[in-house]
């Protein structure tokens, strides 16, 4: 599925939960992995670049021996420019189909990725998925992730608002199906900001709905293995929902499309995919809106 894959990172990220997340990505096909350190040089103006590359040639030596142990073909690199630039060329290069991340709402290098606007122009253009890996829990604690404990398919929630992105993601949830998890989870937000007060009264109405397109689509991924599939609505604020069921029902891997039904809305407010990233203790696979979709919706 996911056989080529490029784990971005900067000298600041957190690399121990990256790594233990990473070794379940045998489970998705996985084979080769691209371990790319990047710097900025007006991150550290005034220093010898070649010389910060040369520090850290022994840190990337170790994760990519560890990461070998483990079983993947690693190729280290490490580049100076901008990120985004060095993992879309990567990416074309090598056939790459997937970027891991590190997810932290105090992490350096997001920042550098994604830019201080939700809305910008850099994560609007991203077109591979993404794997987002929390390094930090709320406690601050940078190991909270066990390895025993990061098993990505033991618990997925797939999010949808049924817009085209979703429906686009649904499409890889469909592939990961195949690869046997323990159990789905298929979850709607009724978004209370659009509903309350004035349609109120319609709550049911669309509950009932909304119900019947959650089951049609857990008709569409139930087969002959052993994976549980369950359906639920909820109603409020989507980010907070979001996190509090992956929270509270030991979710592993929460799956959800990059851009949703209200896009001009989140141009302004902020994407809800980029702030269940942010806030999420478990990983979040986000899947862009394909580019002629993309282009559709932003033209219409």
């Amino acid at each position: 599925m996911f056989q080529r894959v490029i784990i971005a990172t900067t000298p600041w990220t957190v690399f121990p939960p990256i790594e233990k997340c990473v070794k379940n990505l045998k489970e998705f096909g996985t084979e080769k992995l691209y371990l790319l350190q990047c710097l900025q040089e007006k991150e550290i103006p005034g220093i010898n670049l070649e010389l910060t590359k040369k520090l850290l040639k022994p840190t990337i030596v170790k994760q990519k021996k560890s990461l070998e142990n483990a079983g993947f073909d690693v190729e280290p690199k490490i580049c100076v420019g901008s990120a985004q630039k060095e993992i879309h060329t990567l990416a074309l290069e090598e056939n790459c189909s997937l970027v891991v991340l590190e997810s932290s709402k105090d992490t350096r290098f997001y920042e550098l990725l994604f830019g201080g606007n939700i809305a910008s122009e850099k994560i609007q253009r991203q077109t591979l998925p993404i794997l987002l890996i929390p390094t930090l829990s709320s406690k601050k604690q940078e190991s909270f992730i066990e390895e025993d404990t990061c098993k990505l398919l033991k618990h997925i929630l797939f999010l949808t608002d049924f817009s085209v992105n979703a429906e686009h993601a649904f499409s890889y949830l469909k592939r990961l199906i195949e690869k046997k998890p323990q159990q789905v989870t298929l979850l709607h937000i009724q978004n209370k900001t659009f509903i309350s007060p004035h349609l109120t009264y319609r709550l049911d109405e669309f509950n009932k709905i909304d119900a019947l397109r959650l089951k049609k689509l857990k008709n569409e991924i139930l087969s002959d293995n052993s994976t549980k599939v369950n359906v639920e609505i909820r109603y409020g604020h989507p980010v907070k929902e979001i996190i509090a069921f992956s929270a509270s029902n030991q979710v592993s891997l929460i799956v959800m499309g990059k851009q949703g039904r209200g896009f001009l809305k989140e141009v302004f407010i902020g994407s809800i995919s980029q702030n269940v990233a942010r806030l999420s203790e478990s990983p979040v696979l986000l899947i862009p809106m394909p580019e002629k979709d993309r282009y559709t919706i932003v033209s219409g």
